[in-house]
């Protein structure tokens, strides 16, 4: 049984003998005091480590934040700030909030808050409490010593983070990060406006309002050291300097299923290298879109919607029941899909109605297309079989349908509906998450039309 720790246990600690409470306690006075001397907290490290019956205990605590002050509040309480050092102090401790504090917002004002080992951080929901950085600092900083240390921030709104760095709200380097049910918001980093990480997941999760001066709007996914997924979320109205308006996905391998990336830009680059991307940018990556809707992303370069830049990134790029739709680069071609080298591959999709300033252009390089409704393929070279070319998707607006995610549902009469003869080796679900495959055959695009038609609601989480 998880053990509850009390604010007042960690009040009474007066040089006693070292034992689990009073461990904590010494860590709190720390964060308390403002202390920052290494001797000091390696003292306490090896405290720790030598006593083997204070490291069993802590493992497995559950910590109650009761105050929405940072770094400490009155006495008797317990701030953020001081519950995660005293959960850093071994792997498998709960971080939870008082009820009390729902619809507070706790304002960091000593920097942010670092986190270095596996812990499960349990929010009321992202509708409830928010953490901001004050336009001041990054709100998490995580850095493990292995993969295999999971930090599940969940329920949580996180915001006005700020950083010269990557990761204006959250930077989580080796450590797997699952991130669930948040909403991150307003913050500004070099790389990852929003959220820059190695090793983990996005699941239903907003990323809105972001800006990185150089890749990665919202999300930078770089440099992975196992694989990465974004899934059910929706990525937002964020901007980049460079490239990747939503994502950017560098030296990475990554899947993205079942989310809506919308609204995303990257401005005029200007002077600089910059690659393009409204929605997202893949550099020496690999990109796995399932069940997606990339809309209304908007590149001053090449990939409106998604540019896959390389070789590597467009031989891995493997683009299955999603719709890459109304998509706008300027002057520049691939307005839908761009490979500036290599042959990605779009099975059951729909890229239409995408465009710059001399008209529509859904394509640019060269593609292996399968069972999908390309509407202006351009001068792209295309092989494969079953595809529709130059014909109107007929889609309905971005709109709730259903499910974590909005998405643009086919008309009854679109040419997409029915368009992938049998079910496939894999249907799932489709973005809803409802059938993928009805009547023995599938639709085109990140949604299936359901027989009566009608919308799916679920609870938990609605995008914005």
């Amino acid at each position: 049984m998880d053990l509850v720790i009390d604010p007042r246990t960690l009040r009474g600690w007066q040089g006693a003998k070292m034992n689990d409470n009073n461990l904590a306690s010494a860590l709190r006075g720390i964060v308390s005091r403002g202390l920052r001397h290494s001797t000091v907290v390696s003292a306490l490290a090896l405290a720790a480590a030598l006593n083997c019956a204070a490291t069993t205990a802590q493992a497995g605590n559950t910590y109650v934040v009761s105050t929405a002050l940072d770094p400490t509040g009155p006495a008797n309480s317990l701030s953020l700030r001081e519950a995660i050092t005293a959960a850093n102090i071994a792997d498998g401790n709960t971080i939870q909030f008082d009820p009390a504090l729902a619809g507070s917002t706790i304002t960091l004002t000593t920097g942010e808050i670092q986190i270095s080992h596996a812990m499960n951080i349990v929010g009321p929901g992202a509708g409830k409490l928010a953490i901001s950085g004050a336009y001041a600092s990054r709100i998490f900083y995580l850095s493990c010593p292995n993969v295999s240390q999971h930090v599940s921030i969940s329920g949580l709104s996180l915001r006005n983070g700020s950083t010269a760095a990557y990761g204006g709200a959250i930077s989580s380097k080796r450590c797997y990060l699952d991130l669930s049910g948040a909403n991150i918001s307003a913050s500004h980093a070099k790389g990852g406006g929003g959220v820059s990480l190695n090793n983990g997941r996005i699941a239903r999760t907003v990323v809105s309002a972001c800006n990185a001066d150089q890749i990665g709007g919202g999300v930078l996914e770089l440099m992975a050291e196992a694989p990465l997924s974004i899934e059910d979320s929706t990525i937002s109205s964020n901007h980049a300097g460079g490239s990747g308006g939503g994502v950017a996905i560098f030296f990475a391998g990554s899947v993205i299923k079942r989310s809506t990336i919308n609204n995303n830009f990257v401005s005029s680059p200007g002077s600089t290298g910059a690659f393009g991307g409204g929605g997202i940018e893949v550099v020496q990556g690999g990109l796995k879109l399932y069940f997606s809707t990339i809309t209304n992303n908007h590149s001053f370069k090449a990939g409106g919607g998604i540019s896959f830049y390389d070789l590597d990134s467009g031989n891995y790029a493997t683009v299955y029941r999603s719709t890459i739709t109304s998509n706008y680069s300027y002057k520049t071609l691939g307005n839908g899909l761009y490979a500036g080298a290599g042959h990605p591959t779009v099975t059951a999709s729909i890229v239409a109605d995408n465009f710059n300033i001399y008209g529509l252009t859904d394509l640019s390089g060269s593609f292996i297309s399968l069972y999908s409704l390309v509407q202006n393929p351009g001068n792209a070279t295309i092989s494969g079989t079953g595809s529709i070319f130059g014909v109107d998707a007929h889609l309905g607006p971005l709109a709730v349908n259903g499910g974590f995610t909005r998405t643009r549902l086919p008309f009854a009469a679109s040419l997409a509906v029915d368009g992938f003869p049998g079910c496939g080796q894999n249907p799932e679900a489709d973005q809803r998450g409802v059938a993928a495959c009805v009547s023995g055959k599938m639709d085109m695009g990140a949604v299936e039309r359901q027989s009566p038609e009608v919308i799916i609601f679920r609870d938990g989480f609605d995008s914005g």
